[in-house]
């Protein structure tokens, strides 16, 4: 990953961070509290995804690195 990809991705995930400080339920529309959690969740797993990828190797290039260390513990199991 580049330095300015993952500066891209540490701020997204501070604005996120920003984004979840503010979140309240409020009594008029608690609905969107639920919508918004969800928003900012769906946001980070993908912030995360793309910050999972590892550089290719030998064996599986182009595997995120949070699969590869679920895959090692699906064997423990």
């Amino acid at each position: 990953m580049s330095v300015g990809k993952h500066a891209d991705i540490c701020d997204e995930i501070e604005t996120l961070a920003r984004r979840v400080e503010r979140l309240t339920i409020s009594r008029q529309d608690p609905e969107a509290f639920f919508c918004e959690r969800s928003e900012i969740a769906a946001e980070l797993r993908a912030a995360a995804g793309r910050a999972a990828w590892v550089l290719p190797d030998e064996k599986d290039a182009r595997v995120p690195h949070s699969r590869k260390i679920a895959s090692g513990w699906a064997f423990r199991s």
